[in-house]
Order: C-alpha cells, then sequence, then structure tokens
C-alpha cells in the first residue's frame, strides 16, 4: 500500500492521520512511455514468421487434393481437438507456437472449398493471389469508412467496379460497391431501392414524416436467405 498526500495536506499542520490513502500503485511514466506492446514484434520475428507460415499454406494447396474434403466432425470433436473449454490463459502464447498451432487446427478440421471433388457449394477455392492480397491489404489495415480515411484503397475499389462493369456490358459510369457476400449485397440494394422509391430522405426525415404507404419487396419463390430474412 502507497499512500499519497491530497493537496490540502500540503498546507501547514497537515498530519498523516488526515492523507489519503490509496491501493494503487504509483504510475511509472518512463515505464509506460518505453514498453513494448504485446503484439509488436521485429522486423527480423515478423519475416522468420511470415515466411514458416507461407511455407505452410504452399505446403497445405499443393497437397490438398490427398486429404477429404471434409472429415465429418462433429461439434464435439472440433471443440475436443481445440480445446474449446479451456478457460481464459492468464498469458500470452509463443507467436511461432501460435500460428503453427493454429495452422494446424484449420488444416486438420475444415471443410476445403478449394478441394477438386468439393461440389457442394456456390463458395470459389481460395486463390493464392487472393491469400497475398488479403496479407498486403491487412498490413496497410485501412479505414474504407471514407476516402480520406483511405484514399487508395477507395480509388482500387472504384477501378475494380468499373472493370467489372466493363466486363458484364453494364455502363462505364455506373457506381458500386464490393461487399462481404450476399447477404450485404442484398441489404445494399434494398437500401438502394428505398432511397430510390420512396422519393424523401428517409434517413434525414424518418422520425419527422409519416410513410404514405407501405413498401412492398417482390422476391422469386426461391429468394436468397437475406431476403427470407427481411
Amino acid at each position: 500500500m502507497t499512500i499519497h498526500r491530497h493537496p490540502d495536506d500540503t498546507q501547514a499542520g497537515a498530519t498523516p492521520a488526515n492523507s489519503r490513502t490509496s491501493t494503487s500503485p504509483p504510475l511509472r511514466i518512463e515505464e509506460l512511455r518505453t514498453r513494448a506492446a504485446p503484439l509488436d514484434m521485429s522486423g527480423d520475428q515478423f519475416r522468420s514468421l511470415g515466411h514458416d507460415l507461407v511455407d505452410r499454406i504452399a505446403d497445405f494447396l499443393a497437397s490438398i487434393g490427398t486429404h477429404p474434403v471434409t472429415r465429418a466432425e462433429s461439434p464435439e470433436q472440433v471443440r475436443a481437438a481445440l480445446a474449446a473449454n479451456r478457460a481464459l490463459p492468464e498469458e500470452g502464447q509463443d507467436p511461432g507456437a501460435l500460428l503453427r498451432d493454429a495452422a494446424t487446427l484449420l488444416f486438420e478440421h475444415s471443410l476445403f472449398n478449394g478441394h477438386p471433388r468439393f461440389y457442394g457449394y456456390i463458395t470459389s477455392s481460395a486463390a493464392p493471389l487472393g491469400m497475398l492480397a488479403e496479407l498486403l491489404a491487412a498490413s496497410v489495415n485501412a479505414n474504407v469508412g471514407a476516402w480520406k480515411l483511405a484514399p487508395m484503397a477507395t480509388e482500387i475499389e472504384a477501378q475494380v467496379v468499373r472493370w467489372l462493369a466493363q466486363f458484364i456490358g453494364y455502363p462505364g459510369g455506373c457506381g458500386g460497391l464490393l461487399v462481404s457476400g450476399g447477404n450485404m449485397a442484398n441489404l445494399t440494394c434494398f437500401l438502394a431501392a428505398r432511397a430510390a422509391q420512396v422519393g424523401w430522405d428517409v434517413r434525414r426525415q424518418a422520425g419527422r414524416r409519416r410513410w404514405a404507404a407501405p413498401l412492398c419487396l417482390l422476391v422469386c419463390g426461391n429468394p436468397h436467405m437475406a431476403a427470407e430474412s427481411r
């Protein structure tokens, strides 16, 4: 326990009896300024871990056809492999061991949509170039919420949209967004349709004016799950 005096206690006549007692440790400013972030690593360590992980991924891609498409494990078996019942660790793990363990778990307990005998769903195979692109994007970790926050990432997205439009014969002056998947694509379309059809700014005026009539969504007999959940 440390004793910290209140500013009033510096006046003449102050005694230990009217000091303020605190159980907090004194601030070590210099230690806080020079401490290393828990997730930080040196350039050499990053290179070593990155090269090792890329080698593991390359070996996995080269041998994916020799593995079963899926082990068809039960949730209990997958949780047992992960040791999911463990309590929250009090200390971190060596990053090399952490990456090796995570790679082993994923390579041994996943359904491989890149397998040559996988025909079960619409998900495409993972592209090696896409893997490297994900690493590159994560290294910048851009906040793509506004052009000013991510100027080059925003322009890359706009260029990809223009090229996709040209590829399918759509007008080159169109706009668009790259989204995470079908759910977000459908939600984005719903919002765009609503903005186009209601005739007024829903975002700014929804709390101040009444709907003239409810909007109706027409779908086919087999809609995407996003339409069913709306």
